[in-house]
């Protein structure tokens, strides 16, 4: 793996999380590729909105600022970008990458987290 991709967390207005899923042992289960692209997909997305709302929830007391950043959370999500991926026998990893940018803005910060 390339060692940039190998970090977790939010960096110059980006998210990217780590996601890892395992692969059920019997062939009739197994998944084809393009499905388990969808399944890591559908696992950072749920993985980003959980970290957002963390982050909403650590960071913002202003109700106002709060409805703002969980309304952008949708659209910030369907922008997720698979930045690497990597299947072995038993599992399959990946990194995706989410445009935070508007998020920060709205919640009035710009901090950059690692």
């Amino acid at each position: 793996m390339n060692k940039h991709y190998a970090w977790e967390g939010i960096q110059n207005n980006m998210l990217r999380v780590f996601v890892k899923l395992d692969i059920p042992y019997t062939a009739d289960q197994k998944n084809s590729e393009d499905t388990m692209t969808e399944n890591l997909m559908n696992a950072g997305l749920n993985r980003a909105g959980a970290i957002l709302m963390s982050y909403i929830r650590i960071h913002l007391t202003d109700f106002e600022r709060i409805e703002s950043c969980r309304q952008k959370i949708e659209e910030i999500q369907k922008k997720g970008e698979m930045m690497y991926q990597k299947c072995s026998e038993d599992s399959c990893t990946a990194f995706i990458d989410f445009d935070i940018k508007k998020f920060l803005d709205a919640a009035g910060r710009d901090d950059v987290l690692q």
